[in-house]
């Protein structure tokens, strides 16, 4: 059951979710192929197809308030990166702001949500991203920063992508 004048709330801060982990899943599949290390390589596959789950576990909830005009904003055109502009640091710290908002956005939407089940859903998918954003910091911690380095994600993807996601 949700209380009526916050539906509307509820409806905005479950959209931004829902474009949030479009995102997710469309930018981290996209840097996976990428990325040369194998075992990140499967992580941001694992988080693409994470965040794809989520996406429609969430267009359900919305389709369960009656909502019938959504779509799927593309807020990440796969952002113009190729090999020679990527830079695993870049990859860690979007990955890591997007799950932010992510983060920012279940947390809206767990207080505002009066039944324990959907409670039950934003509490698992809290525990999730912040299970990734601790894997992310941890890997951000092992690599080496040269300030030299253009890192394209930091200057174009993160100001450009992030600031969209979450109004």
């Amino acid at each position: 059951m949700i209380d009526l004048k916050n539906k509307d709330k509820i409806i905005e801060n479950l959209q931004n979710a829902i474009d949030a982990e479009n995102t997710m899943s469309t930018c981290c599949g996209h840097l996976a192929n990428l990325i040369k290390n194998g075992r990140i390589r499967k992580q941001f596959f694992s988080c693409s197809d994470t965040a794809k789950g989520n996406r429609d576990s969430l267009i359900e909830l919305l389709k369960n308030l009656e909502v019938k005009d959504f779509g799927l904003q593309e807020r990440c055109g796969f952002c113009k990166i190729n090999p020679e502009s990527f830079s695993l640091l870049g990859a860690l710290n979007l990955g890591l702001e997007i799950t932010d908002v992510v983060i920012k956005s279940y947390k809206e939407l767990l207080e505002r949500f009066l039944n324990s089940q959907e409670q039950g859903v934003f509490e698992k998918l809290l525990r999730e991203k912040s299970k990734l954003r601790d894997f992310l910091k941890k890997e951000k911690g092992f690599i080496r920063i040269d300030k030299k380095e253009f890192n394209f994600i930091d200057y174009y993807c993160i100001p450009e992508i992030v600031s969209k996601l979450y109004k």
